[in-house]
């Protein structure tokens, strides 16, 4: 049986300290060796560890989705080390990379779910979270409605765009996360078998991709068509998608943007196949939009490459620090709960943010200094700082402010460039 091995290992132990030890010496190991567990016991004696934590059933699926209830336990192997720092963005940044990050699973450390899916930043009351959640998903779902008229026969190209893709799987995340808010509000003490990873994957393909699509919108067409359909699903959808970052309790976790990404490349895929099918849109046209006509695949390639390269990360960063600073203003990061409860746990870290700060003012010292000696500045007599003037420069400029301008003028024509990318990607 399973105790066998251990049962064995004990007398074992007991029959080589009787041998080969003192008597006194023998009934102490013996007395320790019965005080362990088993478990205790085969980490402390064997390098086998016969109840190691089990590898997760289901492979990479298994870890992502975790168990039914969508929380997992406190036997993780890797868990963040929250200390003090002069730049806990930086730090909490820093730990949005480790690997249990890509789990859809609420973690040990992080609020449970029903704080996440039972209350909002303005009260605690999961009524007003129902209401909340109910608002927004109606005004998605009327969006969703009223992007359906005014196609007639032409109703077959509606499920081509990326916009209507999008506006669909906002709608499926607004009605699972009111699905969630339900059941926080009936106080069941688990949710349905992995709704809750249902939610979070759809939450991490629509907040992105549905500010990509009021962006690249607005800078290809700036909104000159203002029909109430029109702003609804280039607008309203992005404003929507960001008060619901900001005034829920949800967490954010970059890695899960990881299927915003794959739904990005699934679309990419379709655009192609589109092309080739030949399938065409309303307009007569063979490709769906002009920034990813495959006419030219260098042009729609690198158009690809702009939004899933940089235009993806920056927007998954951006509503990531939105919900960052949201939970910043009332002390509710999971970086503020551990601390809290620990206060002891971190003796070193005024020393640390000393540390930190000496290491950001003292390369900015150094900058200043070359600039100063660069331009050959010096400092006028205390009588002219009344009038204003405080110092004078023999020079303009110099090797460090030419090659500081040379590299910002580069970033600014890349930037152009991506622009132009994107105006002519919504444009027809």
């Amino acid at each position: 049986g399973s105790r066998e091995p251990a049962a064995f290992g004990y007398q074992l132990n007991g029959i080589c300290a009787v041998l080969l030890l003192r008597p006194k010496v023998a009934r102490a190991a013996a007395a320790t060796v019965r005080s362990l567990s088993e478990r205790q016991f085969w980490r402390r004696f064997s390098s086998e560890a016969p109840d190691a934590p089990p590898a997760v059933a289901g492979g990479f699926w298994g870890s992502c989705c975790g168990p039914p209830s969508g929380t997992l336990s406190q036997d993780l192997e890797s868990q963040p080390q929250f200390r003090r720092s002069l730049l806990p963005y930086c730090m909490d940044l820093g730990d949005e990379f480790r690997s249990e990050k890509m789990t859809l699973c609420i973690l040990p450390y992080e609020r449970n779910w029903l704080k996440q899916y039972g209350e909002t930043m303005v009260s605690s009351n999961p009524t007003s979270n129902v209401i909340l959640k109910s608002v927004f998903a109606c005004a998605m779902i009327y969006a969703q409605i009223l992007s359906t008229f005014g196609w007639g026969s032409k109703s077959m190209f509606y499920g081509i765009y990326l916009t209507y893709w999008t506006l669909t799987v906002q709608n499926a995340y607004h009605l699972a996360n009111l699905g969630m808010a339900l059941q926080a509000f009936c106080g069941r003490p688990l949710p349905l078998p992995y709704s809750l990873q249902a939610t979070t994957a759809l939450r991490a393909i629509a907040e992105p991709c549905a500010l990509i699509v009021s962006m690249l919108y607005a800078l290809g067409t700036h909104f000159q068509d203002r029909s109430l359909a029109n702003v609804m699903v280039h607008g309203v959808n992005g404003a929507v998608v960001l008060l619901d970052a900001l005034l829920g309790r949800q967490t954010s976790r970059l890695a899960n943007n990881l299927w915003g990404f794959a739904y990005f490349l699934i679309y990419m895929m379709w655009t192609v196949l589109h092309y080739l099918l030949q399938i065409g849109n309303q307009y007569g046209e063979r490709c769906i939009y002009h920034g990813f006509c495959w006419d030219d695949p260098k042009v729609a390639s690198l158009n690809f490459l702009l939004i899933f390269t940089i235009i993806m990360p920056m927007t998954s960063l951006l509503v990531w620090s939105l919900v960052w600073v949201r939970d910043c203003v009332i002390s509710d990061t999971d970086r503020h709960r551990y601390l809290a409860a620990n206060p002891l746990h971190d003796p070193w870290g005024g020393c640390r943010m000393c540390f930190q700060c000496c290491c950001c003012v003292l390369p900015c010292l150094c900058i200043g200094y070359a600039v100063w000696f660069e331009r050959g500045c010096q400092l006028l007599p205390r009588s002219d700082w009344k009038k204003g003037s405080f110092l004078v420069c023999e020079h303009e400029g110099g090797p460090l402010e030419s090659q500081a301008e040379a590299v910002f003028q580069q970033i600014v024509v890349m930037v152009r460039s991506g622009l132009n990318g994107l105006n002519k990607m919504e444009a027809r």
